[in-house]
């Protein structure tokens, strides 16, 4: 008689889950290098964190020189530096 594991989506695991191998920091620089258009609200809302946590990741990120923001329009783009 075999056993029957549950199937898990992404949905009940991220519901269950409480922790993750990358820090709020890993995954901002994530969302910005798949979407070098996005704003802090759609990296607040990616990582699961508040706009003004997401908004001193992204300074720090850019202080450190992992990402340059670039002024375009009333928005920013964010470029990579991938060689750190």
């Amino acid at each position: 008689m075999g056993y029957s594991w549950p199937v898990s989506t992404a949905s009940t695991l991220a519901v269950t889950r409480q922790w993750t191998f990358l820090t709020n920091h890993g995954h901002a620089l994530i969302v910005l290098s798949s979407n070098p258009d996005a704003r802090i609200r759609d990296v607040a809302e990616a990582v699961g964190i508040t706009e003004r946590a997401a908004q001193a990741i992204v300074a720090d990120l850019e202080a450190d020189g992992y990402v340059t923001k670039i002024r375009v329009g009333r928005r920013n783009r964010y470029e990579l530096h991938e060689g750190l």
